[in-house]
């Protein structure tokens, strides 16, 4: 026998031995597989100038908190800026991916996890602060975006993100006033329940039902405001918000978790 044929006879002995070995795998389902076994977490953080300094502290010592609480799994952590130009393709302020750790049966190395998890935190921290800055310098001025914050164009970007990570567990979190103050979407609140309305009617014309809220959790973290207006009645705008989040595929009967947060 040659050696070609006794290569060739090597190479049908081992398709008839394993017939179920495929070359043509797809690397994209692979890698979407394993996607889907973490979290997708979306945030949207309110650098406008209707936040002050010490709400904004406030709002990252509560990411503090949720980024410490999240547990041993894979999740990607968006944090895009809530202001004027939101929904234009502004880039998010802070992307962080966490890892699984595989050795969560052993003690140290899972302590040796919380503590980097920890370090990364403060590294994070410190981002935040620094691309508000440069937001704030860059955007400054009378009438610009940091005068303003729209909200509901943000649907755009979150549509967006969450068909880009399809992951099993989705979450979505605005840390904001809530209060819609954009050009061609401003709700002119006053002491009536009239003034949801009407903003309810704007947010129809540049909001499409596409049901991608179907399967997100959605958050509203209220920053503990001093100037925000004490007659807005909480009730109302959560209300005006979860209709809005129905609008878009919001699971029917879902509730929208509503935190007012505080630098206690």
């Amino acid at each position: 026998m040659t050696i070609r044929k006794f290569v060739l006879a090597i190479g049908l002995g081992i398709l008839i031995l394993f017939p179920g070995c495929s070359c043509d795998a797809d690397p994209l389902q692979a890698e979407h597989s394993a996607t889907r076994n973490g979290e997708a977490i979306l945030i949207f953080l309110d650098i406008s100038n209707s936040v002050t300094d010490a709400a904004f502290e406030t709002a990252v010592k509560r990411l503090e908190k949720l980024y410490l609480e999240l547990p041993n799994r894979r999740s990607n952590i968006w944090i895009y800026p809530l202001f004027g130009k939101t929904g234009q393709m502004t880039p998010p302020i802070l992307k962080i991916e966490m890892k699984r750790n595989l050795y969560s049966q052993n003690e140290q190395m899972m302590q040796a996890w919380e503590s980097q998890k920890s370090e990364n935190w403060q590294k994070h921290k410190s981002k935040l602060f620094a691309k508000r800055d440069v937001f704030r310098e860059e955007f400054s001025g009378r009438g610009g975006p940091l005068n303003s914050t729209c909200i509901l164009k943000s649907l755009s970007d979150v549509k967006r993100f969450f068909r880009r990570f399809p992951f099993s567990r989705k979450r979505l979190i605005y840390i904001s006033d809530m209060l819609e103050d954009c050009k061609r979407t401003n709700i002119d609140l006053d002491e009536s329940s009239e003034a949801f309305q009407a903003a309810g009617e704007k947010a129809d014309s540049c909001v499409t039902s596409d049901n991608f809220l179907a399967d997100v959790r959605i958050s509203i973290l209220v920053p503990a405001i001093p100037n925000f207006p004490n007659w807005i009645d909480n009730d109302n705008l959560l209300a005006f918000w979860t209709g809005v989040f129905q609008k878009v595929g919001m699971f029917e009967g879902a509730e929208v978790e509503f935190e007012i947060i505080a630098d206690n």
